[in-house]
């Protein structure tokens, strides 16, 4: 994939279907990406979401999914939202399929105690059952914090919960929440091959979806065109969008 012919591609006949909040985040780290959505965006919270105004104050009277995408934007921004107000985000979205990794991701993120209580919980080594389509609290904690603890695991657990993990790769690509990203250096790729195969034939995986998934190939050192195929032009605007970030990043 052309990824610099990609984003101009887009950038220059822009659809608006593909500014999902995983681009508007990836976009902070590609200034040119960012400031083409500058002249796009009218809502607020996109707008702090892509870098472009200031993150609003999160408020418990929000909608979940507003709330969260405001603490979101103030971490992204490093602007500070209490431990409390994130402990109670993440209570008020337990078992939310859509909302409960980002909020104990954002929880975790701030609270040292949550990242210890994570890690300790992942220690454990039993791996529950967990019905197809559900999500495990111990899911919820590798997800939220695997890009810090799975390096101090044994290598072999840490393989298992990779495989435990893969479960969720289509309920990650449903709610387009880019779940895995911080976390695709530290998982054994290996055991998510299978599983980001499976995605691509789910029913029902957001709009973008095979996208995020072709993201997630390219970082683990694997052609994503064979899903690409299949997909849309935004689902080859956000691969690229992503790569990009990295990229950018150094």
């Amino acid at each position: 994939m052309e990824i610099d012919a990609t984003l101009e591609a887009w950038l220059a006949d822009p659809d608006r279907a593909g500014l999902s909040t995983a681009a508007l985040r990836l976009s902070r780290k590609v200034p040119r990406v960012q400031a083409r959505l500058d002249a796009l965006l009218d809502d607020g919270l996109a707008r702090a979401l892509a870098g472009l105004e200031d993150a609003p104050d999160p408020t418990q009277e929000d909608d979940l999914g507003r709330c969260i995408w405001a603490a979101q934007a103030c971490a992204d921004a490093g602007k500070a939202v209490s431990i409390d107000f994130l402990a109670a985000l993440e209570e008020r979205a337990a078992r939310d399929l859509q909302w409960w990794v980002p909020a104990a991701r954002l929880h975790a993120m701030a609270s040292p105690d949550r990242e210890r209580a994570a890690f300790m919980a992942l220690s454990d080594q039993v791996l529950p059952f967990v019905f197809p389509g559900d999500l495990h609290p111990l899911q919820v904690d590798a997800l939220a914090v695997a890009d810090r603890v799975f390096t101090s695991l044994h290598i072999d657990w840490m393989r298992k919960l990779t495989t435990f993990l893969g479960d969720t790769l289509v309920l990650d690509a449903r709610c387009m929440g880019f779940w895995f990203w911080p976390h695709i250096d530290v998982v054994d790729p290996k055991k998510l091959q299978r599983p980001l195969g499976k995605v691509v034939e789910a029913r029902k995986i957001a709009p973008g979806g095979r996208g995020m998934v072709a993201a997630y190939l390219t970082r683990m050192g694997i052609d994503p065109e064979a899903v690409l195929v299949g997909g849309t032009r935004n689902d080859r605007w956000l691969a690229a969008l992503a790569i990009a970030s990295i990229r950018s990043s150094g």
